[in-house]
């Protein structure tokens, strides 16, 4: 992950490592506190919907906010944040990445299920992932319609925003940046709750990451992240297929 000219996306942040945890408390904060709360006034998706929104309409502004105040202003905040154009040539690097990615991941899948016959189980014993029951039970309607805006928009922009960025950059000044990646990838596997899919989370983030780290711009971790939740969608609704796992 040490591209040659990603001295934009290796710059040292304006926000330290206590910034970085402080948000990722607001973050798990928020997610649980909304879903006790919206989990006594709905059910099913329509609760995980009304979580995932009001988590993101806090964590957006406060990430902004505190940026904004460190980097003298909005535009240095969104720059230092990683929301800035690529470098030149981004676009085939980041062809590379996803296609090395998506082999890896397929990869990591085969050996899990291989390993599982190995121990005498079936793939179809372990449990699928939560939102993905949740997404192949629901109904046609606005709640659907809802929870594909906020997994292949809202979730991308505001878990790569903490993890790729608010995470991934004062502790990559710390260590470097495979170490760094690794520590995210396995907080960010773990935030999920779908012990199942840990490996396979765990390929995706260092996707994300060395997508971030190869083009300086968080925007290609962003639509990485929103491709592989709206591809997940379309199969667990078409094929009723609830192992992949919306991340």
């Amino acid at each position: 992950m040490t591209g040659e000219g990603a001295d934009d996306a290796r710059q040292v942040p304006c926000w330290g490592m206590l910034h970085a945890v402080l948000l990722l408390c607001v973050f798990v904060t928020a997610q649980v506190a909304f879903s006790v709360v919206f989990g006594q006034m709905a059910r099913g998706l329509t609760a995980h919907v009304l979580t995932g929104a009001a988590t993101m309409a806090v964590q957006l502004p406060v990430t902004f906010s505190m940026v904004r105040r460190l980097a003298g202003g909005l535009p240095g905040a969104a720059e230092r944040l990683g929301l800035r154009a690529s470098r030149p040539g981004s676009f085939w690097r980041a062809l590379g990445i996803a296609g090395a990615g998506a082999l890896a991941f397929v990869a990591v899948g085969l050996a899990m299920v291989w390993l599982s016959q190995l121990a005498g189980r079936s793939a179809d014993e372990f449990p699928a992932q939560p939102l993905a029951r949740l997404i192949s039970a629901q109904g046609p309607g606005w709640t659907l319609v809802a929870a594909a805006v906020l997994t292949t928009v809202g979730a991308p922009m505001t878990e790569e925003l903490l993890f790729r960025s608010v995470l991934y950059q004062p502790l990559r000044s710390r260590t470097g940046p495979v170490p760094a990646a690794l520590a995210i990838g396995v907080v960010f596997a773990l935030l999920h709750g779908y012990a199942w899919g840990l490996p396979q989370l765990l390929v995706l983030s260092l996707v994300f990451t060395a997508l971030f780290e190869q083009t300086g711009s968080l925007w290609y971790p962003i639509l990485a992240h929103g491709l592989y939740n709206g591809i997940t969608l379309v199969v667990v609704r078409a094929m009723s297929v609830p192992d992949f796992s919306a991340v």
